[in-house]
C-alpha cells in the first residue's frame, strides 16, 4: 500500500491537483469494471489489466491506477472517474468532535 505520506507528495500531471488514495470499495469497482472489458483510458487504449491500489483526483474526474506499488501518473494513461466508478462519489467520513 503506498504510504500516505508519499500521496501527500503526489498531483495531477495534467492539472497539478491535488490526488487521494482510492478507498478498497472505489478500486474493487475499479477492477470489475475493467474485468468487464471495454474500459479505456484517456488516450482510448482498451485497459485490461487490474489495478492494486488507484489514485482520485480531488475534483473526481480522472483516476490514475497503482501497479506493484508504482503509480502510472501519466495523463493519458488515466481513466474517466464517471466512466469507471460511476456517479458514486466518495465522501469522506465525518469525523465526530468530542
Amino acid at each position: 500500500m503506498l504510504p500516505p505520506e508519499f500521496v501527500d507528495m503526489l498531483c495531477c500531471p495534467a492539472s497539478r491537483q491535488d490526488l487521494r488514495l482510492a478507498t478498497e470499495e472505489e478500486v474493487a469497482r475499479l477492477n470489475e469494471t475493467i474485468r468487464s472489458g471495454g474500459l479505456q483510458n484517456l488516450a482510448g487504449e482498451e485497459v485490461s489489466v487490474p489495478a492494486d491500489e488507484a489514485l482520485v483526483r480531488v475534483d473526481h474526474e480522472v483516476v490514475y491506477l497503482v501497479r506493484q506499488d508504482i503509480p502510472i501518473l501519466i495523463a493519458d494513461q488515466a481513466v474517466p472517474y464517471e466512466t469507471t466508478l460511476g456517479d458514486q462519489r466518495y465522501q469522506p467520513a465525518e469525523s465526530s468532535a468530542t
